[in-house]
């Protein structure tokens, strides 16, 4: 199993009887309920377990390294699409998003999508969570991210496994894509999964501690500092903003601390 899903060339490259026995392997490592699935996602055919009771799905991540935070020839692209405001763009990525650094990921699992409303309901019995219809994602506080999560025995996704799912790998830039203007994200729904399968796109809870730099953050899978009943940390971007400068939230790179009255998705993800 190790090896298949060490990386994503791994897995590109393994046949698909190593493919389904990798699955298998993860499947049997949960146990009952979960199950292995066999129908391929996204542009890499990843594979995910499925939970049938709670119509829940977490994908096999392989395994990867990559760069996290913004580049210096990302903070360039903001300059230059941003036009006459790209300083104010800029300081929007820098220093949040810095220093770049190289992270290297073991495999883990990330939920196909963030908990509907009833998912959350039945793992935190609706405590901490927004109305809505059963069958849309649920807005939740960062404890009520917790509690569901934990509920399974899972977790919510550290920062680096959530920017390496949003970035495809280490490729991708924007969560809506083609990003072409900022003008064109005012009205560009993020629906259509990635290349991993996965969609990904509205404010989510990470696990990971406050920190407004990547001063001192670890190289690996690790939460930074995950406090012990609220995730501070927020990923992604609602997409009601009325300003065009407000477009630079659709970066993958974007970071900053939930605000503790404002609600937000949450995401099962664990450890291989």
């Amino acid at each position: 199993m190790t090896d298949v899903i060490a990386s994503l060339d791994a897995w590109k490259a393994a046949e698909p009887d190593a493919r389904r026995g990798a699955l298998d392997a993860v499947a049997g490592k949960l146990g009952a309920p979960w199950k292995a699935t066999t129908t391929p996602l996204g542009a890499h055919g990843l594979l995910a377990v499925r939970h049938d009771d709670l119509d829940l799905s977490l994908v096999v991540v392989p395994g990867g390294r990559f760069q996290m935070g913004v580049t210096d020839a990302e903070l360039e692209e903001v300059a230059r699409l941003f036009g006459g405001r790209g300083e104010e763009a800029r300081s929007v990525l820098d220093p949040y998003a810095r220093p770049l650094r190289t992270v290297t990921l073991a495999p883990f699992l990330f939920g196909l999508r963030p908990l509907t409303v009833a998912q959350f309901d039945a793992l935190a019995k609706g405590a901490g969570r927004e109305g809505g219809k059963p069958d849309t994602p649920a807005y939740t506080y960062g404890s009520g991210a917790i509690a569901a999560t934990r509920a399974l025995g899972l977790r919510l996704p550290s920062e680096a496994e959530w920017e390496y799912v949003a970035r495809e790998g280490g490729a991708r830039r924007w969560l809506c894509a083609p990003f072409d203007e900022p003008s064109f994200a005012l009205d560009a729904p993020i629906t259509e999964p990635n290349a991993l399968g996965i969609v990904i796109g509205d404010v989510e809870a990470v696990a990971d501690g406050e920190h407004l730099s990547y001063q001192g953050a670890p190289a690996d899978n690790a939460p930074w500092e995950p406090p012990a009943d609220a995730a501070v940390m927020g990923r992604g971007c609602h997409n009601c903003w009325q300003d065009e400068i407000e477009a630079i939230n659709l970066h993958v790179a974007k970071r900053a601390p939930l605000n503790p009255d404002g609600p937000c998705f949450c995401r099962p993800a664990l450890s291989l």
